[in-house]
């Protein structure tokens, strides 16, 4: 019992130089996640701007609508220099329908677009262009929103 009770501790510099050697190895863990953090926030605006810039290049015009029961049917033309990855469709209130048929640059394109109720005495459909950013991603342009009557 006495000889458990002599016994000393860990040196108090060897404690210290632990010690340090823990705050260290934190404030090196922190600086790695904040460079990650920092970095993925950049890229995330830089990918923003992209799609900005993206969107400004957008331009459509419809040159035909008819609309037959629930049917629609759409010829546009892509007046703009971005290819449009897909377009929403929007009549009243009725759920929203997505095409993935892209449409590139200068060219037309003759949209059917199957709505779940007869459409033809609305008269109105609003277009909503997206652009591709990656291979699942869209990402709408809403300031190049069109409506064509029927």
């Amino acid at each position: 019992m006495l000889n458990r009770l002599n016994k000393k501790g860990i040196d108090n510099i060897v404690a210290t130089v632990i010690l340090v050697g823990l705050v260290v190895i934190l404030l090196l863990l922190a600086f790695l996640w904040g460079r990650n953090y920092i970095e993925q926030r950049i890229q995330k605006q830089l990918d923003i701007s992209k799609v900005e810039t993206q969107c400004n290049k957008v331009s459509f015009s419809v040159l035909s609508a008819d609309a037959i029961s629930e049917n629609l049917f759409l010829q546009i033309e892509n007046n703009g220099g971005e290819t449009i990855g897909k377009f929403t469709f929007r009549v009243s209130d009725l759920s929203p329908v997505d095409l993935f048929q892209a449409l590139n640059p200068s060219d037309v394109f003759k949209y059917e677009v199957n709505f779940e109720k007869d459409i033809s005495s609305v008269g109105v459909v609003t277009i909503i262009p997206w652009v591709q950013v990656t291979n699942a991603v869209f990402v709408s342009c809403d300031n190049q929103i069109n409506e064509a009557k029927f």
